[in-house]
């Protein structure tokens, strides 16, 4: 959904001119950048809180009430708005190098791709601490450890660094 999202966030503002509109704007580039990022966590965030409804009908219908795994179900919710969070800035990473969208697109599923599986798929073909390494770089190796309910700071940290790597690589 995220990169559909923000395949023309940028690009299409250059495509139609608008762009250079909004950089003759009293706001600087990385503003204009982070309101758009901004905008689409917002719609990711809105996206997310109708699913909810599953949570408390499993809590009512359990075969008594309330038997569920809060701290799994909550941490699996924290870390998809992170992998989200992530996705967007790829995203927006794509938007930014590309005048068009539907390469934008594809380059965002194509990053995204590589990002949650493919790094994953890299380090069961490779052995020692080259494997170790290539699991710790997975998107999906950080997600799981969330989705087990435990929240620590080296996966808050890993979806940050990704975010703010993608938001630097372009340069605003």
């Amino acid at each position: 959904m995220l990169p559909a999202i923000t395949m023309r966030m940028v690009a299409e503002e250059r495509k139609t001119g608008t762009w250079e509109l909004l950089k003759t704007s009293p706001l600087k580039n990385y503003q204009i950048v982070v309101a758009k990022y901004l905008a689409a966590l917002v719609l990711l965030f809105f996206s997310l809180i109708p699913t909810l409804v599953y949570y408390f009908s499993i809590v009512q219908l359990g075969d008594t009430i309330g038997n569920i795994d809060s701290a799994g179900f909550f941490g699996a919710y924290i870390g998809l708005f992170l992998v989200g969070a992530l996705f967007a800035a790829v995203g927006l990473f794509s938007s930014c190098i590309t005048s068009n969208q539907i390469v934008s697109f594809v380059v965002a599923v194509f990053l995204s791709f590589l990002l949650y599986g493919g790094i994953s798929a890299l380090a069961v073909l490779a052995s020692g601490d080259l494997a170790v390494l290539l699991t710790g770089l997975g998107t999906d190796f950080h997600y799981e450890q969330m989705g087990r309910g435990v929240i620590v700071s080296e996966n808050i940290y890993y979806f940050l660094g990704m975010i703010l790597s993608f938001w630097f690589v372009h340069g605003f």
